[in-house]
């Protein structure tokens, strides 16, 4: 389940742009002229003197629910008003802080995107704008650079040595074409554990885009592939070649080059991961102070009945 908990874990992974859409749609303020031309979108909150509509909460409910169709547990109305509140004092801290977005960062984001009309839900200029100016709030405000000692990994590594356990994987190579008869012919020229041979074939004549590496598709364990993929793969022997395998895509023919046992990745190979998790909880931190200290100074009147609840407390789960 997503929440502004997640935002920095988010943006670190380049993430942030999309779940911040929330930010961008529903934070259009809407002045006094603009209301009384629609007095059917009341005002359902004023915060910090700026008035938020119906709408606008509409549009951030109906992203949400967009975002975490596939969530097999739904969003409390209470977490996901919290959630647009804590949005729109973001928004209003980056717009007070001065943070500018150019229309070159608009474009090297976006590209044609930032530069579509109003006519687009989510394509509007000042939306994307918004976008890119929360995100650059956060990066510059938020995100610190703490010292993290290799002892610190290494204690997190032997506390979390389950998170560490990989199943059993295979190493795959390919040769993907579009027609059977060359598929056919392909196979002819390949020889059981001759990988070399396999990856000059792939690079020479495969289609996919594995050819640039020589047909190297990857590492993967049940259940990371199409079923039919694995029906394919898993029953060969490191060395063994499949039969031509036809999918959607074309005319596929598999090679195992290494099978590797489940078992426990050593430190150096998850070093990498275990930092940018403790960067994540860092930060994490620094957001959870961040919108704790927003609230309590914030003013905020709820004008709508059904919203009058304790929206000051999260009930969300951290990540």
């Amino acid at each position: 389940m997503w929440s502004y908990r997640q935002t920095l874990t988010l943006l670190a992974g380049g993430l942030l742009l999309p779940f911040l859409l929330g930010v961008s749609v529903s934070c259009r303020s809407v002045n006094k002229e603009q209301a009384a031309e629609k007095p059917k979108d009341p005002v359902i909150a004023i915060v910090n003197g700026r008035e938020l509509h119906r709408s606008q909460f509409e549009t951030f409910v109906r992203l949400k629910e967009m975002e975490l169709q596939d969530d097999l547990v739904p969003i409390p109305e209470k977490e996901i008003f919290r959630e647009f509140l804590v949005d729109q004092m973001l928004l209003e801290a980056a717009v007070k802080a001065e943070v500018e977005v150019s229309d070159d960062e608009l474009r090297r984001h976006f590209g044609s995107l930032g530069e579509q009309g109003k006519s687009e839900p989510g394509g509007n200029t000042e939306d994307l704008r918004n976008l890119l100016r929360v995100e650059k709030y956060v990066r510059q405000r938020l995100v610190g650079s703490p010292k993290i000692d290799v002892s610190e990994m290494e204690t997190y590594y032997r506390d979390h040595q389950a998170e560490f356990v990989v199943d059993d994987r295979v190493h795959v190579l390919e040769i993907l074409v579009s027609k059977e008869e060359a598929a056919l012919e392909l196979r002819k020229k390949l020889r059981r554990r001759d990988f070399g041979m396999f990856r000059r074939v792939a690079k020479e004549f495969s289609e996919g885009l594995t050819a640039e590496r020589s047909g190297d598709l990857g590492v993967f364990e049940p259940g990371e592939l199409p079923e039919e993929f694995e029906k394919a793969i898993f029953r060969l022997q490191p060395g063994e070649i499949s039969p031509v395998f036809r999918s959607e895509h074309g005319y596929h023919i598999f090679m195992v080059e290494e099978f590797i046992p489940k078992h426990r990745q050593a430190f150096h190979e998850v070093q990498k991961d275990i930092y940018e998790k403790m960067m994540a909880q860092h930060e994490r931190m620094q957001l959870d102070k961040y919108v704790e200290d927003l609230l309590k100074g914030a003013s905020i009147e709820i004008l709508d009945s059904n919203l009058q609840f304790d929206w000051r407390k999260s009930d969300a789960k951290g990540e």
